[in-house]
């Protein structure tokens, strides 16, 4: 029963907390000048979604050079899907979502997680190497 009243429990949740958090910061926002920030904000919305599309994209790679057959179409909403589960609070569904859905990417479990391992690992370098542009960057 709870699943079949979940979406309007959920939109009213998300109702009341954009509510809540319009009327917290009203001052902030009627203070904002608007007129010059839509080119930056959608710019920013542009950009913001880059990342999201580039790790995607590099999934389907790694699947595709682990020797996966995998479907640009079926390993993006895959991802997708499991990007959005990595928020749960154990991000442990991402992983065990991409295993389950396996089939539709003609990969084996062991494909998935090397595949989550190297992107795992790709991360963490894009990372590290931004951390080091960053402080190079102050320092001169």
């Amino acid at each position: 029963m709870f699943n079949r009243w979940f979406p309007w429990i959920a939109l009213v949740g998300v109702v009341i907390g954009l509510t809540l958090a319009v009327r917290s910061q009203w001052s902030a926002i009627t203070e904002l000048d608007w007129r010059g920030s839509w080119p930056v904000l959608l710019g920013s919305a542009a950009l913001f979604a880059v990342a999201p599309l580039a790790q995607a994209s590099t999934s389907w790679i790694i699947l595709r050079l682990l020797g996966a057959r995998a479907p640009f179409g079926e390993a993006m909403t895959i991802w997708a899907n499991a990007y959005v589960l990595r928020y749960a609070p154990s991000g442990a569904l991402a992983v065990l979502y991409r295993v389950r859905e396996r089939g539709r990417v003609h990969a084996t479990r062991e494909q998935i997680i090397a595949s989550e391992a190297y992107e795992n690992l790709g991360s963490l370098t894009a990372g590290a190497c931004a951390l080091l542009v960053g402080f190079a960057a102050l320092v001169t």
